[in-house]
């Protein structure tokens, strides 16, 4: 619980929030508890992105940072766009190997045991949760839509947004190119 408060309260700090009334609002945020009292990995892949986002000039801090999310995490590779789109081939490629590197050795680790059957236990999670998550599934399934729908409006959203976030990052917007691409990962979420 402590060290989940060090990192919210880093990734604030990295990102260059100074005002003691931002750090008491994001510490009484609904999502925040539930981060901190249930050690999801919320807190730290925002702390990963306030990383990339921090020392997006840089080479190494944002490409193990953002190696270690997509890891972690596949759903946040239309980060990878991003550095792509900024023009950060370097840090993207080095991001990918050490992403690649640690999800192989977490694989090894185990034995690859049960890595055929990784991705239909994926689909099968996202078959029986998205119609319960807070995805544009979920919603479309709620006002009862359909499944079918709610994927199409997944990917026509999320393609958007990735796109949106190569136009920004070609116009020097960095900072809404960014955006777009963290929206464009809550949007392709299952």
């Amino acid at each position: 619980t402590v060290g989940m408060f060090v990192l919210l309260g880093l990734t604030l700090h990295l990102l260059g929030v100074r005002d003691i009334r931002c750090y008491a609002a994001a510490l009484l945020w609904l999502p925040t508890v539930s981060g901190v009292l249930f050690s999801n990995l919320s807190i730290p892949l925002t702390l990963a992105l306030a990383v990339v986002w921090r020392y997006r000039n840089a080479t190494w801090p944002p490409a193990i940072a953002l190696g270690l999310a997509v890891s972690a995490k596949l759903f946040l590779w239309p980060l990878f766009v991003w550095t792509l789109a900024t023009r950060r081939v370097r840090a993207t490629v080095l991001a990918v190997s050490v992403g690649l590197g640690v999800t192989f050795a977490a694989w090894a680790a185990i034995g690859f045991a049960g890595l055929t059957g990784y991705p239909a236990l994926l689909r099968r999670l996202s078959e029986v949760q998205a119609e319960n998550s807070y995805s544009l599934v979920g919603i479309a399934a709620t006002l009862g839509l359909g499944d079918i729908v709610g994927q199409a409006l997944t990917l026509a959203v999320g393609g958007g947004l990735v796109a949106w976030c190569v136009v920004l990052a070609r116009r020097g917007d960095e900072l809404r190119s960014f955006i777009c691409a963290i929206a464009a990962t809550l949007a392709l979420s299952p």
